[in-house]
Formats: structure tokens, sequence, C-alpha cells
């Protein structure tokens, strides 16, 4: 689950959830990242910290993704991805 401000990985039974009347459920990280989006209504594009943590994160699963194509066409066959639960 990723933080729904500045889309850091949010490990499991820690952050907080915050459910709008609208049904619209966002996850945050902290309460630096709640309170910016949802008390003072900021955009994280906007926001220089929040948005180098996104294209960090980009950047560390392109490789990921790169090779995993590769293998496909080596091999012809597709990588099944198992869920951890």
């Amino acid at each position: 689950m990723d933080c729904s401000f500045c889309s850091k990985n949010i490990t499991e039974a820690t952050g907080t959830m915050f459910v709008r009347k609208s049904g619209k459920v966002s996850y945050f990280c902290s309460s630096k990242c709640e309170s910016n989006m949802v008390k003072l209504k900021r955009n994280p594009r906007k926001k220089k910290w929040a948005h180098e943590k996104a294209v960090k994160k980009e950047k560390t699963e392109e490789p990921v993704k790169k090779e995993i194509e590769k293998k496909e066409k080596e091999t012809g066959k597709k990588e099944i991805k198992s869920k951890k639960k």
C-alpha cells in the first residue's frame, strides 16, 4: 500500500487511513503527509520533498520491470508474480 501524498510504501500495521464522506479512501505514512493533504489541501506535485520520493520510487521499479521483460523474451514465457500474505 502506498501513501496517497508522497507515494512512499507503507508497511503493514502502520500509517493512517482517512475516509471522506464521499467514500474516497486515502492512506498516509505520517501525520506530515496527512496534514498537508487533508488540512492544508496541498498538491504533492508542488512539494519538493513529496515529489522527490515519488520519482525515486519510480526509478527503483524500472530496472526490475526491464529485467523481467528481458527474461520473458529469452524464455518465451511470462513470469507470474506471487502475492505474499
